[in-house]
């Protein structure tokens, strides 16, 4: 997070305003007012082939942390959330892990965009362009910008739940 306060110029969120314009796949003036948008899912799967297992949520995480060389009560903190909380993801072989937690643990061992992506399809998410928490979180991402606080304010300014705090 060091660092980070210099890069939250006006011009980084005026950059936000025509990001967000630009790019969520949903009118301007609903921007204000959405709520969490409803998902459709079909299931017309036929027989799958999974192959072999591959490294789940938590592994990839914890080895991202270390090798930025981020203790996992920094983690923590960078994504606010409890000790309890990284831990129950630590011990449980599912996912299990909220959109929510996902995005902040993204945020606070500082993935890049692919980094993210990978993760959140381990937890099985994706950013979508029809979630303005989503593109908040994507944005901040790819300005390098891992301020779980800055975040939670946009968020907070369009009505959206804060990210951490879980």
């Amino acid at each position: 997070m060091a660092g980070n306060s210099e890069k939250l110029t006006t011009e980084f969120y005026d950059g936000l305003g025509l990001f967000l314009r630009k790019n969520l796949k949903r009118g301007d003036a609903e921007v204000e007012s959405m709520n969490e948008p409803v998902r459709f899912y079909t299931s017309k799967l036929g027989s799958v082939d999974l192959g072999e297992p591959q490294v789940s949520f938590a592994d990839e995480l914890f080895a991202l942390a270390e090798s930025k060389k981020i203790s996992k009560t920094e983690l923590c903190t960078r994504a606010g959330i409890s000790r309890q909380m990284l831990y129950k993801i630590r011990g449980s072989e599912e996912p299990g892990v909220s959109k929510r937690a996902a995005l902040a643990l993204v945020v606070g061992v500082e993935a890049t965009k692919p980094e993210a992506d990978s993760l959140l399809k381990k937890a099985g998410f994706s950013f979508s362009d029809s979630d303005l928490t989503d593109m908040v979180v994507e944005y901040f991402i790819e300005k390098e910008v891992y301020d779980i606080d800055a975040i939670n304010e946009v968020l907070y300014s369009y009505n959206r739940r804060p990210l951490g705090s879980i």
